[in-house]
């Protein structure tokens, strides 16, 4: 980290393991940001995509699942989130599908 800096500049391996237990702690909101960072940052990595990847699955299958609890308004800040962000995933057309159904 630079002086005066407030990032610092990512490496890998370890924010894609800090971003894997994110995930397994049930923490989506912040794996998803990490993610995020992580595929600006680490652009041509093929780990920040696998993870990005990997969260973005988690994501909408919670999102599914809040959905079907009937917890709309978590279901929908979830799939806001996750469509909010440029890129395809193989649950993306579901899950913009869930985000029209939930209103």
């Amino acid at each position: 980290m630079r002086s005066g800096s407030r990032t610092a500049t990512v490496a890998c391996p370890a924010p894609l393991g800090i971003g894997r237990s994110l995930l397994a702690k049930g923490q989506l909101d912040r794996a998803l940001a990490l993610a995020g960072r992580l595929l600006h940052e680490l652009r041509d990595s093929p780990k920040a995509f696998n993870l990005n990847g990997i969260v973005q699955e988690a994501a909408s299958r919670r999102a599914a699942a809040l959905g079907q609890a009937k917890d709309t308004a978590a279901a929908r800040r979830i799939l806001d989130a996750l469509l909010a962000k440029p890129g395809d995933f193989p649950s993306r057309a579901a899950a913009e599908e869930l985000l029209k159904k939930l209103g």
